[in-house]
């Protein structure tokens, strides 16, 4: 750091005009060169507001670039979380209506013979239908309401870990803010006080 002092013209004038001895110029002269490394020059204001903003930019492009990667990352888990849903559903819908069509075949099947092998026993049979029809709608209901209850499981986890993502993006920004913050705090009182 220069130094602000002229020490050798201070000295001089210290033993020519203040009438003091060699070591009392020279202490008082030392006194004033201490004081003067430790004050802050413009120049050294300047580089230390450069290295604020630079760090300032740096923290921004870290906040930035991690929010983008934790957006392409909850798309991502979204997107694959909506396919195996997607998926499942389907493979379900499928097998409910190979099987609704299974025992519907059956059924017919088993209503023409037992009509044919015995026409006196139609109302007891009709009976049977309705009953069998009965199980298979509460087989259906209760298979719906599985699925419905795995989608919504599915779609709690899904928002879970969306929140999770918002809270760890919330951390690094505040963090981040918070870092700025102290080194302003820092900064500020330094340039006001080397104004005044």
């Amino acid at each position: 750091m220069p130094t602000l002092i002229d020490t050798r013209e201070a000295f001089r004038r210290l033993r020519e005009q203040g009438g003091f001895t060699d070591n009392q110029a020279d202490a008082i002269v030392d006194i004033f060169t201490d004081v003067d490394e430790q004050v802050a020059t413009r120049g050294d204001i300047e580089r230390l507001e450069e290295k604020i903003e630079s760090e300032t930019e740096r923290l921004e492009k870290k906040i930035e670039s991690e929010t983008e990667r934790l957006e392409e990352k909850i798309a991502s888990e979204t997107e694959r979380l909506e396919k195996k849903i997607g998926s499942e559903t389907e493979r379900l819908e499928k097998k409910i209506g190979s099987e609704t069509e299974r025992l519907e075949e059956k059924i017919g099947s088993e209503t023409e013979r037992l009509e044919e092998k015995i026409g006196s026993e139609t109302e007891r049979l009709d009976e049977r239908i309705n009953s069998v029809e009965s199980r298979l709608t509460q087989q259906m209901d209760e298979t719906e309401t599985r699925l419905t209850q795995r989608i919504e499981v599915s779609e709690e986890r899904l928002g879970q870990q969306v929140e999770q993502v918002r809270s760890e993006v919330t951390r690094t920004v505040v963090a981040s803010v918070a870092a700025v913050g102290a080194v302003l705090a820092v900064v500020i009182p330094l340039v006001i006080y080397s104004m005044g």
